[in-house]
């Protein structure tokens, strides 16, 4: 019994290790724009330049560098609009000296009616060993940031 409980309580662990979760309340900028959406997860994994089917997903934050070419991100929101409505994300990922390696835009579209959104995007490069990083913010606002290793 106490086997099972433990077996139960590391999957549960590192189930919420690869998950950001969400922040109560609602972000502002300076300017009173008020976020659209709410973070629930932002995960990583690998897969070719096409991406991969989510069942066939493996997320970590720890890659092997003879083993990747291209790293994606996972975002998991909640969309918070009571209309139709897009948003625009800023993706920026840094490596561990805090030098930009890529920024890109993306306007997303938020259905009424749909309570949770993914979006996938990854990039491919030479990876090193190194500690790197993915900002996302929702028009002004930082959305989610994580940190993934390449040893």
């Amino acid at each position: 019994m106490k086997f099972r409980t433990v077996i139960t309580s590391l999957a549960m662990f590192l189930l919420l290790l690869g998950c950001v979760s969400s922040a109560v309340g609602t972000k502002e900028d300076g300017n009173g724009l008020r976020e659209k959406v709410g973070l629930v997860s932002l995960r990583f994994y690998t897969a070719d330049s096409k991406g991969v089917e989510n069942q066939y997903r493996v997320y970590n934050t720890k890659f092997n560098k003879n083993a990747v070419d291209y790293i994606w991100y996972e975002l998991l929101v909640e969309n918070r609009t009571m209309k139709n409505s897009t948003l625009l994300l800023k993706e920026q990922w840094y490596d561990g000296k805090s030098l930009l390696l890529s920024s890109e835009e993306k306007t997303l579209s938020l259905p009424v009616g749909k309570k949770h959104l993914e979006y996938s995007a990854g990039i491919s490069q030479n990876w090193g060993n190194g500690t790197y990083l993915v900002r996302l913010y929702q028009d002004s606002l930082k959305l989610a940031e994580k940190e993934f290793t390449i040893y």
